[in-house]
């Protein structure tokens, strides 16, 4: 209880600022604790669990969130959103994942995060969202527009295995590639 009221009363001594014309200070100063906020808050949702905790786990998104809000042009908002697709993938928050995702491809257009978001937008749908069909599109999506893409022997892979019907066809086919080699 503690950490989450230290959680809120440091959003709220962020959001209640001194106002002077002091702004590149004060900006450098706002940035650096939502900085802090956020590595304190990842250190507590990861402490001494192998999963997080889905209030953390939120926390944790809204922070990302707000320091893309605060710093568009910032270089570590591509990474930021990658987290918070993280986070959102791992507590199956299909819908956040996703949307996460979007931001990342939509407004970072030339960031190397864009191909991994095409890429893992796959393994959100089949793994996360459970939409075999949608996981399907965004691999195939992704080989069409990345086939150089150290990601694209992956989503080669993940997409095989989607159209597989059963684990059995699964091991025919990995036991005749292993006997043609």
């Amino acid at each position: 209880m503690k950490r989450y009221i230290l959680l809120i009363a440091t959003l709220v001594t962020m959001s209640c600022g001194n106002k002077t014309d002091n702004k590149p200070v004060e900006i450098k100063d706002a940035k650096a604790e939502l900085m802090k906020t956020i590595s304190q808050t990842e250190a507590t949702a990861l402490q001494a669990t192998k999963s997080i905790d889905p209030i953390l786990a939120d926390s944790l998104m809204r922070l990302y969130d707000r320091f893309t809000t605060l710093y568009p042009q910032d270089t570590l908002c591509p990474f930021m959103m990658s987290k918070a697709v993280d986070v959102a993938a791992n507590t199956k928050n299909c819908v956040r994942a996703l949307e996460f995702l979007e931001r990342i491809t939509d407004k970072y257009h030339n960031n190397t995060y864009v191909e991994w978001a095409y890429f893992y937008k796959g393994t959100v749908y089949a793994d996360v969202c459970g939409d075999k069909d949608k996981a399907l599109e965004a691999y195939g999506f992704f080989l069409d527009n990345y086939p150089q893409s150290s990601f694209a022997q992956d989503a080669t892979v993940l997409l095989n295995m989607l159209k597989l019907n059963d684990e059995m066809q699964l091991i025919r086919e990995f036991e005749a590639k292993n006997s043609e080699q």
